[in-house]
């Protein structure tokens, strides 16, 4: 993997993660928005 690709799966991952935030406040759901971030990460 190069630099660049990291750089763009870590800036993806990071606008995943605010956006499921934002989400997160209004859904009472948020267990099931926490389960679908590990599965991106890993």
């Amino acid at each position: 993997m190069s630099g660049a690709q990291v750089k763009n799966i870590a800036a993806s991952v990071k606008d995943r993660l605010l956006s499921t935030a934002r989400q997160r406040k209004n859904a009472p759901n948020s267990n099931v928005l926490k389960g679908s971030h590990f599965l991106v990460l890993f």
